[in-house]
């Protein structure tokens, strides 16, 4: 579909009120190569974020005077959206977000989603300087895990993995110039062998996975000299951090370039974009969601223990070099700046209940614009002023108000 103002402009003023998944299905899709073979990968729309906190909210109803206050805040978020247009890298108009109110609840699925876009934007804003002034560094993405434990244990839990983290930071064998850590929490799942079919233990409810996703920056000669650290090196040693009898399970992956493919879906050779891909989809995996929308509606015991355990526990930690170029301190804005930029936005799409779906409401109606120099004009015209009893006694704000209400039949001479 044509996404120019014009044609969509047009649409609406013929009496259509279109969804806003259908004018977004270009960007809600992305065409990626694995393992030889194009595939189309659906990124998560408004609407599913949307549906997933009002279920969060139905749970929270059933908990504490808190949690019923944070349900309350929570289907008030995001009820009305408004969009604009921005040119893409290619120069077509998409709909991007402009204005919207967010709750800000923690564990409120639509925030979270937000939240991980916020922070993976400040980070491919920071990607070009962090490179260019440290150009021997190489990325390496990490997993740290500990045992499942239960809902009910999970705070002191990530206390006891943040407390370990920073010992094994410290240690000399710890080859990162700086990093990028995050938290994310799973409901525990069942257990299987090796061969997948025979079942070994069958998932708690009541239990969860918390691990570790870290992004760290080495010396690109790392690689080829003794410093080297194993897959099982790097469990060793998250093992003496924890002070645990059994070996947790790691994982560690070289951060490689990805492969870049155009609208037709052919790869393109441009390795300095492929690389740059690579790294902008390592740190979409370290500042995604602290905890799966799916998983925060499977259950109303293992949701509330969940928000009331990781309440005030921060999710993201940032160590070395990144420091210098990224800041840990959070504004409160869940809008990018690159929707922002160039975005005129104007048109309003509000949640539909009966459909589950964002859909067109209207466009937006812009206050008359009063100048400066006229306002100030008309605060002080004696003729408006002695039509209004006792205006010198009014507040400036209703001062501007009875202004701003009679701004058509005032005549200013320039």
């Amino acid at each position: 579909m044509d996404k120019s103002n014009d044609s969509i402009i047009d649409s609406f003023a013929n009496g259509k009120q279109p969804f806003l998944t259908d004018l977004t299905k270009d960007q809600d899709t992305k065409v990626k190569l694995v393992k030889g073979r194009i595939k189309v990968k659906r990124k998560p729309t408004w609407d599913e974020q949307r549906l997933y906190s009002l279920q969060v909210a139905n749970i929270l109803d059933t908990g504490s005077p808190a949690d019923i206050k944070r349900a309350k805040r929570i289907r008030e978020c995001a009820n009305m959206l408004e969009m604009g247009f921005v040119e893409d890298t290619e120069g077509n108009p998409v709909l991007k977000l402009k204005k919207a109110y967010f709750c800000r609840v923690p564990r409120c699925p639509v925030c979270q989603w937000r939240r991980a876009k916020k922070w993976s934007a400040r980070f491919f804003e920071a990607l070009p300087r962090i490179f260019m002034e440290n150009k021997n560094i190489r990325l390496i993405f990490l997993t740290l895990t500990v045992e499942n434990c239960p809902i009910s244990e999970l705070r002191s839990t990530v206390k006891w993995m943040s407390s370990s983290w920073d010992k094994m930071s410290r240690r000399k064998k710890f080859p990162a110039l700086g990093f990028v850590r995050s938290l994310e929490v799973t409901k525990e799942k069942n257990l299987y062998d090796k061969s997948g079919k025979k079942l070994i233990r069958a998932a708690r409810p009541d239990y969860c996975h918390p691990h570790f996703h870290v992004l760290m920056a080495v010396e690109s000669s790392y690689f080829n000299g003794r410093n080297y650290l194993s897959k099982d090196d790097y469990a060793e040693l998250w093992q003496q951090s924890l002070k645990v009898a059994y070996k947790p399970v790691c994982d560690v992956r070289i951060v490689k370039p990805k492969t870049v493919l155009d609208e037709a879906g052919n790869s393109v050779s441009d390795g300095e974009k492929a690389e740059f891909e690579g790294m902008k989809a390592a740190l979409v995996e370290v500042v995604k969601y602290t905890v799966k929308p799916s998983d925060m509606v499977q259950g109303a015991d293992w949701l509330l223990g969940l928000v009331h355990q990781l309440h005030k526990i921060h999710a993201v930690s940032l160590g070395g070099i990144f420091k210098q170029y990224l800041k840990i301190d959070d504004d409160g804005n869940l809008i990018t700046r690159e929707e922002l930029e160039g975005n005129q936005g104007g048109y309003l799409f509000d949640w539909r209940s009966e459909f589950r779906r964002y859909r067109f409401a209207g466009f937006k109606e812009k206050a008359p614009f009063i100048p400066p120099y006229f306002r100030f004009r008309f605060l002080f015209k004696k003729d408006f002023q002695q039509q209004i009893p006792h205006f010198c006694l009014l507040s400036t704000s209703q001062k501007k108000r009875l202004i701003r209400a009679n701004f058509e039949s005032l005549v200013i001479p320039f």
